[in-house]
C-alpha cells in the first residue's frame, strides 16, 4: 500500500486547505518544530480510517474558537494496482465517500470496505478507542507509544489470526477455540487452573473428609467408653484394698506424739533466749561503766586545755581593740570625700542637661521649619487627589459591562460578515424618471441592498415581485442581529455612551485618572509613610515639645550651680563612682573589724565560762563519790556475767540432745502423710462417681450404631469421589493434549514472525534471540547466557524492540498479501547515537518493502536516510 496524497482543511491549525503531495513509496520524512502540525497530520490520517463520519464526539478536530467548522480529510493511496480515493467530512454536513478505480462507495459502505481491507473495526458509539484499531493501530505508532507493543498486538490479534492463520487447520480456527474453551470450561467445573479440586469435586472431597473426621471422633468415643469401664473397675478395687483400713489415723497419732515432745523443747529454747538477753544487758552495763570511768580520767586534762584557750582569746581581744580607732578614722574620711563627689556630679549633670536641651531645641526648631513646608505640600496633594477621584467617579466605566459590549460588538461584526454571505443581494440601475418600491422604500437611480427576509418589490405598470432569501440561515441571522443589537443598545444605555468607541475612550480616561491618582497617593506615601494625619500630629507634638524645652532650659539656667568651672558629666560621674567604691570598702572594713571584735569578745567570754564550770565540777564532793561508785558497780557486773554464761551452756546442751528440727520435720511429715492418704481416698470416690455418671451418659448415646452409619456414608462418598477423580483426570489430560496441539500450531504461526524478527534483530544485537508468546508478543531477549524480559529493558531498548517488532509484523502481513503502511511520530527519541545508526539501517531496509511516514521535530537526526525531509512550515507557507 502506498499513500500518495494527504489533503485536509478546517482541521485544527490547518484552517485553510492544505495538501501533502507526491509521497514516495519508501521513506518519507515530514519535519517541523513543535506545534507545526505534524501530530495533526497523523491525527487526520487515523481519523480518516478510525472515526465514523457521523460521529459527534470529534469537535476537538475543529480550529480553536470556530464551532461552525467542518473538518475534512482526503487520502489517495495505491493498492494492488488500483487507485483508492477516500474523502471524509465530519460535523455539519458530514459525509464519507470511497472511490476505487471509478467504483464509488458512500457512507457506512465505504467505511466497512476500509475496515475489511485494513483489518480493524469501528466503535459502535462515540470516539474510536485503541481496542478498535487492529492492524493499523499496530503499525501506526503515536508519539511516545512505540514501546507499548503488548497491548497493540492484543488489539490486533483477531485480525492477525484472520490474515495469517487461515491454513493452520481446525485448532487454529474458531471451532478449535470453541473446543478448547469447552474442555477448559468442563475442566474448570472440577479443577482449578493449578489442578486442585473445585466445585462439586471439592465439595465431595470436603464432605468425605468431614465424614471421616466424624467417624474417627465416634470411634475415639467408643474407645474412651471402654477405657472408662476399665478405669472404674481399677478404682473400685483400690477403694476396697486401701481405703477400708483408714491408714491416715495412725499417721496422725504419730504426729501428735512428736508435737508434744517439740513443745517441751520449745520451753527450753524460751529459757535460753531469756538468759541470753540478760547476758547482753550485763555486757552493755559494763561498757557504760567503763566509759564513765574513762570520762572521769579525761576531765583533768580538759581543764588544762580550757585554761590555755582562755589566755589565747584574751590576747586576740586586746589586739582588735587597739586597731578600732584607726579603722573608724579611715571610714569617716571616705564618707566626706563621697559627699563632695556626689555634690559635684549633680551640678555637672544639671549643666550637661541644660546644654542637651539647648541642642534639642535648635534641632527641633530646624525640623519644624522643614516639615512645615512638607505639610503644605501634603495638603495641596490631598486637594489634587480629591479632585482626581471626583473625575474618575464621573468617568467610571464598569469593566464587566464593557467586556460584554466588546463581545456583542464582535458578534455583530461576525453576523454582518455572515449576512453579506448568506443574504440575497439586490442591485438596480433604473432609467431616469423610473422608480421601484422595495418594501416600504422607494428607490431610483442605481444602488444595492441586502435582503435577509421575505420582501416585496413593486414595479409600477408591471406588478409585484416577492423575494424570499434562500435557506433558514438568513432569517436566523436577521433575528440574531436584532437580538444582539437590542442587547448592545441596553448596554450602551447602562454605560451612558453613544457607541463602543466612546466607552473605550472613557475607559482609557478612567485608566489615565487611575494612574494620576496612584502617582498622587505614591507622592503622599513618600512624604508621609504613616499617613497625613499622623504627620500633622507629629508636627503638633513637635511644637508642644519646643515650648517645653524652652521652659526647661530657662529653669535649669536659673538654678544654683549651673555656671562655673565644673568638670564634664562623665568625669564627675567617674569621680563619684570611685568615691562610692572607696566608701563601700571603708564601710566593709569597719564592719568586718567590728564583727571580728564581737567574735573575739564572745570567744573570750565562752572560754572563761567553760574553764570556771569545769574547775568547779572537779572540786565537787559528789563528783568524787560517783567515781568510786562506778568502779564498784563494774566489779559486780563481771561476776554476774560469769553466772549467766554457765546457765546458757546448760540449756544449749539439753536442746541439742532433743534435736528440735527433727521433731518439727516429724510433725510435718506425719500430718502430710495423713492428709495425702485421706485426700487420695476422697479423690478415688469422686472419680468412681464421675465415671459411673459418664458411662451411663455414653451408654445412652448409641455410639456403636452411630459408628456404623458413618462408616456406610464414608464408603458411599469414596465411590462418588473415585468417579469424579476419574472424570477430572480425563478432562485434565484432554485439555493438556489440546493445548499441546494448539501450541504446535501456534509455533507454526510464530515461525515466520521469528524469522522476520531475527532479520532485524541481528542488526541491533548480533547473536541475540527474541522469544514471543502465544499471542505473538515479544517477551524475552536472550544475549548469550543473559536473559532479559521486555519490561526489564531500558526505555530506549524497549523503543528499539518495539519498532523491530512492528517492522516484523509488517513483513509478515505483506507475505500474507495484506496492505501495510508504517507511520512513526517522533520515534526513537531515547536512542543513543550508536543504536540510532543501527535503527536507521533497519528502517532503510524495511522501506524497500513498505512505505514509511516518519514525522520528526529533529530532521538533522534523519539526514542520512537517503531522502530529503519535507519541511512542514515551508509547505504550509506555499499552500
Amino acid at each position: 500500500m502506498r499513500l500518495t496524497q494527504i489533503r485536509l482543511e478546517q482541521w485544527r491549525q490547518f484552517k485553510a486547505p492544505f495538501a501533502l503531495h507526491d509521497l514516495q513509496p519508501g521513506i518519507n520524512i515530514i519535519a517541523g518544530p513543535n506545534e507545526s502540525g505534524k501530530s495533526t497530520l497523523v491525527e487526520a490520517i487515523r481519523a480518516a480510517f478510525f472515526e465514523r463520519h457521523k460521529s459527534g464526539t470529534v469537535t476537538h478536530f475543529q480550529p480553536w474558537g470556530d464551532t461552525a467548522a467542518e473538518p475534512a480529510v482526503s487520502l489517495t493511496f495505491q493498492w494492488q494496482n488500483q487507485t483508492w480515493q477516500l474523502d471524509k467530512r465530519f460535523l455539519g454536513h458530514a459525509r464519507c465517500s470511497l472511490v476505487v478505480d471509478g467504483t464509488r462507495f458512500n457512507g457506512d459502505d465505504a467505511e466497512d470496505r476500509l475496515t475489511e481491507l485494513m483489518g480493524y473495526s469501528l466503535a459502535g458509539r462515540g470516539a474510536s478507542k485503541p481496542e478498535h484499531q487492529g492492524i493499523p493501530g499496530l503499525l501506526w505508532v503515536q508519539q511516545g507509544r512505540i514501546q507499548d507493543v503488548r497491548q497493540a498486538v492484543e488489539y490486533a490479534a483477531a485480525h492477525l489470526q484472520i490474515a495469517l492463520g487461515q491454513d493452520l487447520g481446525a485448532m487454529a480456527s474458531s471451532s478449535g477455540d470453541w473446543l478448547l474453551a469447552e474442555v477448559r470450561a468442563q475442566r474448570a467445573e472440577l479443577l482449578t487452573p493449578t489442578g486442585r479440586p473445585t466445585g462439586s469435586y471439592k465439595s465431595i472431597e470436603t464432605r468425605l473428609g468431614d465424614r471421616k473426621a466424624q467417624l474417627l471422633l465416634v470411634s475415639e468415643q467408643v474407645r474412651a467408653y471402654e477405657d472408662k469401664v476399665d478405669a472404674l473397675a481399677r478404682l473400685q478395687a483400690q477403694r476396697e484394698q486401701i481405703d477400708a483400713a483408714r491408714p491416715w489415723v495412725a499417721q496422725r497419732e504419730q504426729a501428735e506424739k512428736a508435737s508434744a515432745r517439740l513443745k517441751e523443747v520449745e520451753q527450753l529454747q524460751a529459757q535460753l533466749e531469756q538468759t541470753q538477753r540478760e547476758l547482753a544487758h550485763c555486757t552493755s552495763q559494763q561498757a557504760l561503766l567503763r566509759e564513765q570511768l574513762q570520762g572521769f580520767g579525761s576531765d583533768a586534762a580538759l581543764l588544762a586545755e580550757r585554761a590555755a584557750a582562755l589566755a589565747r582569746t584574751h590576747e586576740a581581744l586586746d589586739a582588735l581593740n587597739l586597731r578600732r580607732a584607726d579603722v573608724e578614722t579611715r571610714q569617716h574620711q571616705a564618707k566626706v570625700a563621697c559627699d563632695t563627689a556626689e555634690n559635684t556630679f549633680q551640678q555637672a549633670r544639671r549643666h550637661a542637661r541644660h546644654l542637651r536641651l539647648q541642642a534639642e531645641y535648635a534641632q527641633l526648631e530646624t525640623w519644624l521649619d522643614k516639615h512645615g513646608k512638607t505639610l503644605h505640600t501634603l495638603q495641596q496633594l490631598q486637594q489634587d487627589l480629591r479632585a482626581l477621584s471626583t473625575q474618575r467617579q464621573q468617568q467610571a466605566v464598569d469593566t464587566a459591562t464593557l467586556a460584554k459590549l466588546r463581545q456583542l460588538q464582535k458578534a455583530l461584526d461576525h453576523i454582518t460578515l455572515r449576512k453579506q454571505v448568506a443574504a440575497t443581494r439586490i442591485r438596480w440601475q433604473l432609467q431616469a424618471g423610473q422608480a421601484l418600491a422595495i418594501g416600504d422604500q422607494a428607490i431610483t437611480g442605481s444602488g444595492e441592498q441586502l435582503l435577509l427576509q421575505s420582501t416585496s418589490i413593486d414595479i409600477p405598470g408591471v406588478g409585484q415581485l416577492q423575494i424570499a432569501p434562500g435557506g433558514k440561515d438568513a432569517a436566523e441571522l436577521a433575528r440574531e442581529d436584532a437580538r444582539l443589537s437590542g442587547d448592545r443598545a441596553s448596554l450602551l444605555a447602562d454605560l451612558g455612551v453613544q457607541d463602543l468607541a466612546e466607552a473605550e475612550a472613557r475607559a482609557a480616561d478612567c485608566q489615565r485618572l487611575e494612574a494620576d491618582i496612584m502617582r498622587a497617593r505614591t507622592r503622599i506615601q513618600d512624604l508621609a509613610p504613616e499617613g497625613v494625619d499622623a504627620f500633622m500630629q507629629q508636627c503638633e507634638d513637635g511644637r508642644h515639645r519646643l515650648a517645653e524645652l524652652a521652659e526647661l532650659a530657662g529653669h535649669i539656667a536659673g538654678s544654683p550651680g549651673a555656671q562655673g568651672d565644673l568638670p564634664d558629666e562623665e568625669e564627675a560621674e567617674r569621680t563619684r563612682n570611685a568615691a562610692n567604691e572607696a566608701l563601700k570598702a571603708a564601710d566593709t572594713a569597719l564592719q568586718k573589724h567590728l564583727e571580728s571584735l564581737g567574735l573575739a569578745q564572745q570567744a573570750f567570754d565562752t572560754s572563761k565560762t567553760e574553764w570556771a564550770r569545769l574547775d568547779s565540777k572537779l572540786k565537787d564532793p559528789a563528783y568524787q563519790k560517783n567515781q568510786q561508785n562506778a568502779s564498784q558497780a563494774l566489779t559486780e557486773q563481771k561476776a554476774r556475767q560469769d553466772s549467766l554464761q554457765a546457765r546458757i551452756r546448760q540449756y544449749q546442751a539439753e536442746i541439742d540432745s532433743a534435736q528440735p528440727q527433727v521433731l518439727k520435720d516429724d510433725v510435718t511429715r506425719f500430718r502430710r502423710s495423713a492428709d495425702a492418704l485421706e485426700d487420695a481416698a476422697h479423690q478415688r470416690q469422686r472419680d468412681i462417681d464421675r465415671l459411673q455418671t459418664e458411662l451411663d451418659t455414653l451408654g445412652a448415646q448409641g455410639l456403636e450404631e452411630k459408628r456404623g452409619e458413618l462408616q456406610q456414608a464414608v464408603d458411599t462418598l469414596q465411590r462418588h469421589l473415585a468417579q469424579l477423580t476419574a472424570r477430572a483426570n480425563a478432562l485434565d489430560l484432554l485439555f493438556t493434549l489440546l493445548q499441546e496441539a494448539r501450541q504446535t500450531l501456534t509455533r507454526q504461526l510464530q515461525a515466520p514472525l521469528q524469522k522476520h524478527l531475527a532479520h532485524y534483530l541481528r542488526l541491533l544485537f548480533p547473536a541475540a534471540e527474541i522469544q514471543v508468546d502465544d499471542n505473538l508478543v515479544p517477551t524475552l531477549l536472550q544475549r548469550g547466557s543473559q536473559y532479559s524480559t521486555f519490561d526489564d529493558l531500558s526505555y530506549g531498548a524497549r523503543e528499539q524492540l518495539g519498532l523491530i517488532s512492528r517492522l516484523a509484523y509488517a513483513d509478515l502481513l505483506q507475505e500474507a498479501g495484506r496492505p501495510t503502511l508504517i507511520i512513526l511520530d517522533d520515534a526513537l527519541v531515547h536512542s543513543d547515537a550508536e543504536r540510532l545508526a543501527q535503527m536507521k539501517r533497519m528502517l532503510y531496509d524495511a522501506a524497500k518493502r513498505h512505505q514509511v511516514l516518519l514525522f520528526s521535530c529533529h530532521p538533522e537526526n534523519w539526514n542520512d536516510l537517503g531522502v530529503p525531509a519535507l519541511d512542514l512550515p515551508s509547505l504550509k507557507a506555499r499552500a
